[in-house]
């Protein structure tokens, strides 16, 4: 067998296992020897011409990122990558419940300097709130304005 025939075999056997390995759990194996296949070819091209072989390798080497790429955006996709990875989950999706007895809205005193956490008094309930700007004394009004990561953004108020 000519040897320009055995580098286009190894080059095509190691694309055949890089797509195999996209499919079957494999722990890197099958990656390990789809580039040893590649590394095969380049050597093979090397021993047909030293431009041939320049040629193989500098082409294996600027194909390597763009396959990176193609791996990681369809990876996800794939039968395997499904089990495998989390799902997205858009930001605003899951809505975060306010703490029992808050509100956007509900006018509190607080309790605590907010530093910029600490605790406020709402409706005779005391909840952890986190200040909206800042630094907040004890003992100050304070409006909910947000809910964010399930604590209440407060500002304060003048009344």
């Amino acid at each position: 067998m000519p040897l320009f025939e055995v580098a286009i075999l190894f080059f095509i056997s190691g694309l055949v296992l890089l797509a195999a390995d996209v499919f079957v759990p494999s722990h890197g194996v099958l990656t390990s020897l789809a580039l040893l296949c590649v590394g095969a070819g380049v050597v093979t091209c090397f021993r047909i011409d030293q431009y041939v072989g320049l040629t193989a390798f500098l082409l294996s080497v600027a194909a390597a990122p763009f396959g990176a790429w193609m791996f990681v955006k369809y990876w996800p996709r794939s039968w395997v990558g499904r089990r495998i990875c989390l799902a997205e989950v858009p930001p605003d999706s899951t809505p975060v419940p306010a703490p029992l007895g808050t509100s956007i809205g509900d006018i509190g005193r607080t309790i605590s300097e907010l530093r910029p956490i600490g605790e406020a008094d709402f409706h005779d309930r005391r909840v952890e709130v986190r200040s909206e700007l800042g630094i907040v004394k004890p003992d100050v009004n304070v409006r909910v304005v947000a809910i964010a990561g399930g604590l209440p953004v407060v500002r304060e108020v003048e009344m």
